[in-house]
């Protein structure tokens, strides 16, 4: 959707679909489509920018892994449960860009 969006700055379209193999990028700026976003008909649906400055990532505390061996006894296999705390943090809020989609 975002290929398709027209301003006065660039009239012409974004270009093509990614090809199959290639990163998807726009403009060389690679980027990820997030399932858990809101719909693009949302107010806040699209958001750009350099997300390892924005946000400060850290590891509260150790991975955690249980082993269970008699869970899956009957089917003699063993089943690894693994846990794992972080924690983030808005650092500079410059750095990320929401765009805001016009009314429908």
């Amino acid at each position: 959707m975002i290929r398709k969006i027209v301003d006065g700055f660039r009239p012409a379209a974004l270009g093509a679909d990614p090809v199959p193999g290639m990163s998807p990028t726009i403009n060389g700026q690679p980027y990820a489509i997030d399932q858990g976003m809101p719909s693009l008909a949302a107010s806040l649906s699209i958001l750009f920018g350099d997300f390892q400055r924005a946000y400060i990532i850290r590891q509260v505390l150790d991975v955690h892994m249980l082993r269970l061996t008699e869970r899956y006894a009957d089917f003699l296999q063993v089943g690894f449960l693994g846990f794992l705390r972080l924690d983030a943090r808005p650092d500079d809020p410059a750095a990320v860009k929401a765009f805001k989609s016009p009314a429908t």
